[in-house]
């Protein structure tokens, strides 16, 4: 994307720009990243399973695999606040998850956890949803 005059790269774009580079000096680091998956019922194995299936499918690193039983706003989440502690401390650098509710059902509360991360130049994975 051009921007007066300057190319801007997405945090997704960056992070595959520095594999490639890494592979040219015969060195291969995989994105590590963190599965988060937040819902009422205490079965979160299946988007659990459907979330790790999906970072493997972009050959990213699982560090952890976070579960949450709840309908709170994120900062009443302890382990989303896990996850982005871990984004700033440079242990992971993308939170995979199922669905976009699964970080907040208020929308603007999960379009501040997205800002939160592409501040840190890391970024957010949701699985594409199927058809019905």
């Amino acid at each position: 994307m051009a921007l007066q005059g300057k190319i801007t790269r997405s945090p997704h774009d960056q992070l595959r720009r520095s594999a490639l580079a890494a592979a040219s000096r015969g060195r291969i680091e995989r994105v590590k990243v963190v599965v988060y998956v937040s819902t009422l019922t205490p079965d979160r194995s299946t988007a659990a399973r459907a979330c790790r299936d999906y970072a493997e499918l972009h050959d990213w690193h699982v560090e952890e695999v976070l579960r949450e039983t709840t309908n709170e706003p994120p900062p009443q989440r302890p382990e989303l606040t896990r996850a982005l502690s871990m984004v700033a401390e440079r242990t992971i650098v993308g939170i995979v998850t199922a669905h976009r509710s699964m970080i907040s059902p208020v929308d603007t509360d999960g379009t501040s956890v997205e800002e939160t991360l592409r501040r840190a130049g890391a970024f957010l994975a949701v699985l594409p949803q199927r058809p019905a």
